[in-house]
């Protein structure tokens, strides 16, 4: 099943936050959230897990991601364990049949990022975006940063260009932030406007 039929079913989605330290400021979010529901946590120390666990009060709880994607009762998977865990913990949920969310960087590595995309077209879990439906296009998120990361000579001379900045504010506003996605429109897609 896909997000879309999850929630068309209005069922909650069952989320297992792996990765505590950033991560843990997703838990009120998530607990909040209607249609939402924290159903596990994971990180690897279990003093630190615990203590996380009894401040949320969420009762499942595993320091090992390997027994969070292969437990039933969990649909989904936010990543925010280390940056070198990413994509390979990205992968592997998918594999198992959850929903990924992952923060930023996803992957590394262009090879990183196609093995995600692979892994979700075969796992079937396109849920679409604004952009278009289902498997219509493919998304690779925060460019930006990845540019960074690959070639910080480029992204610094780039993002200090006067024009840009001046563009960028009389277009957002003087608190703009720049971040991009590099969007595939596979054979068939729509166009994004």
């Amino acid at each position: 099943c896909n997000g879309a039929t999850l929630m068309a079913n209005d069922q909650d989605i069952r989320v297992a936050i792996v990765g505590l330290g950033f991560g843990a400021e997703f838990i009120p979010i998530y607990q909040n959230y209607p249609g939402a529901e924290i159903a596990a946590i994971c990180r690897r120390s279990k003093k630190d897990l615990d203590e996380c666990g009894d401040r949320w009060k969420i009762a499942k709880r595993f320091t090992d991601f390997e027994q969070v994607i292969a437990a039933t009762g969990i649909d989904a998977v936010h990543i925010n364990s280390p940056i070198q865990d990413h994509a390979w913990q990205s992968v592997a949920a998918l594999k198992a049949g959850k929903h990924v969310a992952c923060t930023v960087p996803m992957g590394t590595t262009v090879e990183e990022c196609r093995a995600i995309v692979e892994a979700q077209r075969a796992a079937g879990q396109a849920a679409g975006d604004h952009f278009g439906k289902p498997g219509a296009n493919d998304r690779i998120w925060n460019a930006a940063q990845k540019l960074a990361l690959h070639d910080p000579r480029v992204f610094a001379e780039y993002y200090a260009n006067d024009a840009l900045a001046l563009v960028c504010q009389a277009w957002l506003g003087p608190r703009y932030q720049v971040t991009s996605q590099v969007n595939v429109v596979n054979p068939g897609g729509t166009a994004q406007v």
